[in-house]
């Protein structure tokens, strides 16, 4: 699933050719049913958001920010 939705973007115009020859980058608002199918993509491997994804201002994993918002 991961490599037909790569394909897709990449003919859809989603995901297009970065300066570094071997990355891509968004060229648009792509959304995901979770943090860990957004995960799995960015990194090309079976992931889990909630631990790798962090909140850029404090360095707080989202699974922990969402945790401390659910409990506040």
């Amino acid at each position: 699933p991961l490599k037909a939705l790569h394909k897709q973007l990449q003919e859809s115009g989603g995901l297009v050719p970065h300066s570094d020859p071997d990355l891509l980058r968004f060229a648009k608002d792509v959304s995901f049913g979770s943090p860990s199918a957004a995960s799995s993509f960015v990194g090309g491997y079976s992931d889990s958001g909630p631990r790798t994804w962090k909140v850029a201002t404090s360095g707080q994993s989202y699974g922990e920010w969402r945790k401390a918002k659910l409990g506040a």
